[in-house]
């Protein structure tokens, strides 16, 4: 399994996408999760065809400010267990198997502060890592 995080700064330009698919081609990840995409659903859906991955789910960036996108293969049995605009939780394999696992992408400045804030918090609220292992990323 090869899971791919990257920082887009915006998905708007050519070039990042051109750079982003190359990327994809080289590595062939599993799954990507992608942040501060800037772009809408329909946009990332585009984004999701160019990439050529099977499924796609997109939290909308506020304004043209942030937005979360995290793609799967088609290979992958997955289900969402949360989102929000900082944070995409989901659990890749069968609920029965003994294989599958959480997957937890955050998006948000690292907390320094005595209270955590944004996906920090769905961290931290999270019960399935009791039941599975898990990766944040």
């Amino acid at each position: 399994m090869i899971v791919l995080s990257w920082n887009c700064r915006g998905l708007g330009n050519p070039r990042v996408v051109r750079a982003l698919s190359d990327l994809t081609r080289k590595e062939v990840p599993n799954c990507v999760f992608l942040v501060e995409t800037c772009l809408m659903t329909q946009e990332m859906e585009q984004i999701r065809k160019r990439l050529h991955f099977k499924n796609c789910l997109t939290v909308n960036p506020e304004g043209r400010k942030g937005g979360l996108a995290m793609l799967w293969d088609e290979n992958l049995i997955a289900r969402v267990v949360s989102f929000s605009n900082s944070h995409i939780d989901m659990i890749f394999g069968d609920n029965n198997s003994s294989d599958s696992w959480l997957l937890i992408g955050i998006y948000g400045q690292p907390c320094n502060t005595p209270r955590p804030q944004g996906g920090y918090v769905a961290l931290l609220s999270i019960q399935y890592t009791k039941q599975w292992p898990g990766l944040a990323i």
